[in-house]
C-alpha cells in the first residue's frame, strides 16, 4: 500500500498536474538571432530578439574532436549589445548562444559560432597601377596577416 501510494506521489511530480499542463508552445522556443563583429577591443554581439540571449564561450583549437569546456560569459538583454573584451588575439573560440524564455522558464536550442580573433587587418599600404584596361591593386598588410584578399565594390 505504502509502496503504491509512492508511485502515485511520484508521477504526479514527474507529470505535474493535469489542472496546469505545460503548453505546447513552451517546446518552439525560437532559436536566437545576433550578429557577431570583430573589432579591436573585442568580438561584439547583438542581440536582435525580444527575449534574453545567453552566451557561453569556450577555447578551440584546429582539429580539436573533445566535447567543448563552455563558461558563461554573458546574458545580453533584449535588444542590447554585448563586447567580450576578455578574447586575446590569435586564439580560436567557439561561442554558444541560447534564447532564455522567461514564460517557461525554459532554453532555445544551442546555436554555435566559431570565431578566430585575429583582431583587425591593417594595412602598412595599398597601390595602384592601370594596365590596359584593368587596375591593379597591390595591398602590403601588417607584419601578423597572412594573406589579403582584395575586393573592389
Amino acid at each position: 500500500m505504502k509502496l503504491a501510494i509512492l508511485l502515485i506521489a511520484i508521477s504526479l511530480c514527474a507529470c505535474g498536474l493535469k489542472a496546469n499542463p505545460r503548453p505546447k508552445s513552451s517546446l518552439n522556443i525560437p532559436a536566437p538571432e545576433f550578429e557577431l563583429s570583430i573589432s579591436e577591443s573585442g568580438i561584439s554581439i547583438q542581440n536582435n530578439m525580444s527575449n534574453m540571449l545567453v552566451v557561453e564561450r569556450a577555447y578551440s583549437e584546429v582539429g580539436d574532436i573533445s566535447a567543448p569546456d563552455y563558461d558563461d560569459i554573458a546574458i545580453v538583454p533584449a535588444g542590447a549589445a554585448f563586447l567580450d573584451e576578455s578574447s586575446e588575439y590569435g586564439n580560436r573560440y567557439i561561442y554558444r548562444f541560447r534564447t532564455y524564455d522567461d514564460d517557461f522558464n525554459a532554453y532555445s536550442a544551442p546555436v554555435t559560432r566559431i570565431v578566430s580573433y585575429r583582431g583587425v587587418v591593417k594595412l602598412d599600404s595599398v597601390s595602384w597601377t592601370l594596365n590596359e584596361d584593368n587596375i591593379c591593386i597591390t595591398a602590403q598588410p601588417s607584419q601578423s596577416v597572412d594573406r589579403v584578399q582584395v575586393l573592389i565594390n
